[in-house]
């Protein structure tokens, strides 16, 4: 019975974390923002992302890789122009960073100071036309094969461990990846022209969310992040709840897409990156 009882106050604790967690990080997507951003980062963007940490990545358009820490300042950079042009970077885990490099359907693995871990080329395994890759929350590799037009998951040793169906006749139409990643079980491919298309952590095609500028889409743990028709929204996955997203008054008018986590907005635009502090 005091095992029971023990591992009952458990359970209840961990649940009231998480709706706590819930409710702090709601609260921030309608939370005011300062009108003047607190950190202004000038750097010329090809991609940009943010990491859990706060931390920001982003790549230049001379092929750098620049790591900036939570107020803005450089840490580390990292370079490949033997590799080509990178086109991504997916921190969704900060120890592991992975990069990809379509020119040479090369991706390398960083570490937290973007050191060279890994590199792997995709081609030494018979794939010949990757459009996009993310890391899966079981550390292994998503990959969109344009060949076959199916969403595969492989091992590092390019082992085909889940695969869907062919996505051109699901679909009707071959699909052009802008953006890829795993959240919450779920494989989000976000399409150029399709929007957003929804898979479960076993390849398996579940459905499709159009969006008018797709371009715009970002993504932080389960949640969306978008801009349509002049409006800001944020989407959870999971619940399909959405918000509307209060931006701050002197936004620029190029902003091209933006995050917000807790307590703070991230706002990128082609000449740099502004993040603006919870009021």
């Amino acid at each position: 019975m005091e095992i029971f009882n023990w591992l009952s106050m458990k359970m209840n604790m961990v649940k009231y974390i998480a709706i706590s967690l819930f409710w702090m990080y709601a609260s921030s997507l309608k939370a005011q923002f300062s009108s003047e951003p607190d950190i202004n980062i000038a750097v010329d963007i090809v991609f940009a992302t943010v990491d859990k940490l706060h931390q920001i990545y982003v790549i230049t358009p001379d092929n750098n890789i620049i790591k900036y820490d939570e107020n803005g300042d450089i840490l580390y950079r990292y370079t490949n122009n033997y590799l080509g042009a990178p086109s991504l970077i997916d921190a969704s885990n900060p120890i592991q960073i992975l990069v990809y490099y379509p020119g040479l359907q090369t991706i390398v693995t960083l570490d937290v100071t973007l050191n060279e871990i890994s590199r792997t080329n995709l081609v030494s395994f018979g794939f010949f036309d990757i459009k996009r890759v993310c890391v899966s929350n079981d550390a292994q590799i998503w990959i969109m094969d344009g060949l076959d037009f199916k969403l595969k998951k492989i091992d590092r040793y390019g082992t085909v461990l889940r695969e869907s169906e062919d996505l051109l006749l699901r679909l009707g139409r071959s699909i052009s990846p802008i953006a890829m990643l795993e959240r919450q079980n779920k494989v989000l491919v976000l399409d150029s022209q399709l929007g957003l298309l929804i898979f479960d952590n076993l390849g398996n095609y579940v459905r499709n969310e159009p969006f008018v500028r797709p371009e715009t889409v970002m993504t932080f743990g389960g949640k969306l992040f978008y801009l349509e028709n002049q409006s800001a929204f944020s989407w959870d996955i999971d619940t399909d709840a959405r918000w509307t997203v209060q931006l701050p008054e002197n936004l620029p008018e190029d902003i091209v897409s933006y995050t917000v986590l807790p307590n703070a907005l991230y706002a990128f635009h082609p000449a740099g990156i502004m993040v603006y502090r919870q009021r």
